[in-house]
């Protein structure tokens, strides 16, 4: 699969569970800004992760 595709995929998929992985990191620092930043960084780490990814099994 090429980038352009798992760069496709990785976007669906962090708008897909945008708010549970909030609510996650919610609830184990009980601050909504730290959240935040904790899934800002987890989506840029993801990002330069990206040729690392496993492409999904149809």
């Amino acid at each position: 699969m090429n980038n352009k595709k798992l760069e496709n995929l990785l976007v669906q998929c962090i708008t897909d569970y945008k708010e549970n992985v909030y609510r996650l990191a919610y609830s184990y620092v009980k601050n909504s800004e730290d959240a935040l930043d904790i899934v800002q960084d987890s989506i840029h780490k993801a990002f330069l992760s990206l040729e690392k990814l496993k492409t999904p099994n149809p």
